[in-house]
């Protein structure tokens, strides 16, 4: 099905692509209230200290 994902993206996926990136960026930082299911470009709030707030867009798009 277009625009739907077979699984979700999750805050833990999204650590692990910054970690590959050497960015130590965790689980905790990152604000993601439910899991991503579904294709698409999302704005990520990270949160990397209590006053320290960014924000990221992530775009989702599946495999070919």
């Amino acid at each position: 099905e277009e625009g739907h994902l077979y699984g979700s993206v999750s805050a833990d996926d999204i650590s692990e692509l910054f970690k590959a990136k050497k960015f130590n960026i965790s689980t905790d930082e990152i604000n993601l209230p439910t899991p991503i299911k579904a294709v698409g470009e999302y704005d990520i709030e990270l949160e990397l200290a209590p006053e320290i707030k960014t924000s990221i867009k992530l775009k989702v798009s599946a495999k070919e």
